[in-house]
Order: C-alpha cells, then sequence, then structure tokens
C-alpha cells in the first residue's frame, strides 16, 4: 500500500513538474491574435499573422485560423495570410477560428495605397538665399491624392540646391533636378537657380552736349531711366517705385551666370524718341562710364 501511495506522489509531482517546466501545455482555445501592417503601399503581398491562443496568449499549435478580407474589391488574402492590395482604400482584415461551442475573432483595419502619379511642379525657379515652397504629392489609382503617402524628394546635386521640409534652398547660381519616389513610382523636377546682381545708374546732371535730359517736355532736366539688356527691357527703380525724372536709380536682375559681364544699353524715356545714353560692359564690383553722361555699376 505504502508503494503505492508514493508512486502516486511521485506521479503526480512528475506531472506537476511537467506542467511548471512546459512540458505540457493548455490547448484549450481562448481567443485569437492579430498582427497586419497599417499600410500597404503598392500590390506586393504582405504577411499577415494570426494565431489561436490559450488563457496565458501562447500559441497552440495545429489550430488554424480562417482569413477574410473586406471589401475584396481593394484587397485579397490567401489562406495562409498574404495580403494584397488590388486597389487604393481600407480594407478590413478578419482572423476567426471556431471552436467547440466557441467562436474566436480579431479585427484590423489595413490602408492600401498604390501610387500612380506623383503631382508638384514640374520646375522650380530660386534665388540664392530665397527659399521656395514646392509641393508634391502621391495621386492613387483612383486619381485622388493621398497626403498619408510620404514622397521622398532629393536634390541630385547638392551643391547648386538642397531640399528640406517642403522647400528648395539655392546654394550657388546653375540648375540641378529634384529627383521624387513614391510607392514605387518616379519622377523627376527641374530646379534653376539663380543670383541676384542690382544695377545702379547714376546720371551726370546733363547729357555729354550739355542739354538737360527732359528739358524739351517738361523744364525738369532729370531723366526718366531705363536699360536694355541682350535685347530685354528693365525699368528701373527708386526707392518702392517706378524711378523717374531722378539721377540716380537701380533695378534687380536675376541671374545663372553672376560672373559674367552684362551688356547694358541705357536710355531715357521720352513720349516720342527715347534718347540714347551710350552702351557698356559691366560685371559685379564694377563702375563703367557709357561715355554719354551715365555710370553703371553692378553689385
Amino acid at each position: 500500500m505504502e508503494d503505492r501511495i508514493q508512486l502516486w506522489l511521485i506521479g503526480a509531482g512528475a506531472i506537476g513538474f511537467a506542467f511548471g517546466c512546459g512540458l505540457f501545455k493548455d490547448t484549450t482555445p481562448d481567443d485569437v491574435t492579430l498582427s497586419a501592417p497599417t499600410v500597404i503601399l503598392g500590390k506586393n503581398a504582405e504577411r499577415v499573422e494570426a494565431h489561436v491562443v490559450n488563457r496565458a496568449d501562447e500559441p497552440i499549435a495545429d489550430l488554424a485560423v480562417a482569413f477574410s478580407a473586406t471589401p475584396s474589391t481593394v484587397a485579397e488574402i490567401s489562406p495562409s495570410g498574404l495580403l494584397k492590395c488590388r486597389s487604393s482604400g481600407e480594407v478590413v482584415v478578419r482572423a476567426e477560428h471556431h471552436a467547440s461551442g466557441a467562436s474566436f475573432a480579431q479585427e484590423a483595419t489595413v490602408r492600401c495605397r498604390i501610387v500612380e502619379s506623383i503631382r508638384g511642379p514640374g520646375s522650380v525657379e530660386v534665388v540664392v538665399g530665397s527659399p521656395e515652397s514646392a509641393k508634391y504629392i502621391a495621386i492613387s489609382d483612383l486619381g485622388a491624392p493621398m497626403d498619408d503617402v510620404p514622397v521622398e524628394v532629393t536634390a541630385t546635386d547638392e551643391t547648386v540646391a538642397r531640399w528640406s521640409d517642403g522647400k528648395v534652398t539655392g546654394l550657388k547660381a546653375g540648375a540641378t533636378r529634384l529627383r521624387l519616389a513614391a510607392g514605387g513610382i518616379s519622377g523627376e523636377a527641374d530646379i534653376a537657380v539663380f543670383e541676384e546682381l542690382t544695377v545702379r545708374l547714376e546720371f551726370d546732371s546733363a547729357k555729354s552736349n550739355g542739354d538737360g535730359w527732359d528739358s524739351q517736355l517738361s523744364g525738369s532736366a532729370a531723366p526718366d531711366p531705363f536699360i536694355r539688356i541682350d535685347g530685354r527691357t528693365y525699368m528701373m527703380r527708386g526707392g518702392e517705385s517706378e524711378c523717374s525724372d531722378a539721377y540716380r536709380c537701380e533695378t534687380t536682375l536675376r541671374t545663372q551666370s553672376p560672373g559674367a559681364a552684362l551688356d547694358i544699353e541705357v536710355w531715357d524715356d521720352d513720349f516720342s524718341d527715347d534718347d540714347y545714353a551710350g552702351h557698356t560692359t559691366c560685371s559685379r564690383g564694377r563702375e563703367c562710364p557709357t561715355g554719354q553722361g551715365v555710370t553703371v555699376s553692378v553689385k
């Protein structure tokens, strides 16, 4: 009798030891766990993990879950849990297990984002020292903008310009490109970086022949200056307004060749015939007389 009691105690102790050490696991289903991606970019299949678990949240081997994806027009899921987007939208993924007398299920919402194109300016002009905003946004296969899909933007030559916080910052005059990428779609945009030059005119009190600049029209000797560079006309300014009846005026130009000399014609605007006030070739940091009563400086 004592032997049987000892054997029973030894057996019970062994069973308790086995449970305590995990040699025997509780196989009674208590719930289902589900792990799914929050966002899927493109049409590549992504793995969804789901398990039947016991009260200790331990997976129970050999107990399968059934997957479903709703609506099926947005995504499909295989029996093994491979989720593949068909169209942009939101899909509810469900994992469930039916045990004798009980059912367990978990759901997760997944955003499918299929990028068809990237929308934004095809070219950006920026002046050194003055960042310019440029917005690029991913467009879905349904033609809708997707603010929750990041667009990766990088400048191909970061010695000319750089991209940061939605802005292009010009570093030196020149040209480069932006590379755009989102959801497997790529694109490019042109960047033109300019530097600003200030052209200043200082007129003598009279023309080289001694006549006043506008005395034949209004009795005032002061000119109404403008310049031409490479066939383009630039009106001069005095402070915040257009420069007229003034001996000193200036204008600001944008150039991608700030070190190059400018071929400048100086004129006095008249109602009938404009007065030619000479020509000069001038570059940054120089003062250049036209020979006809005007000094040009470039800064």
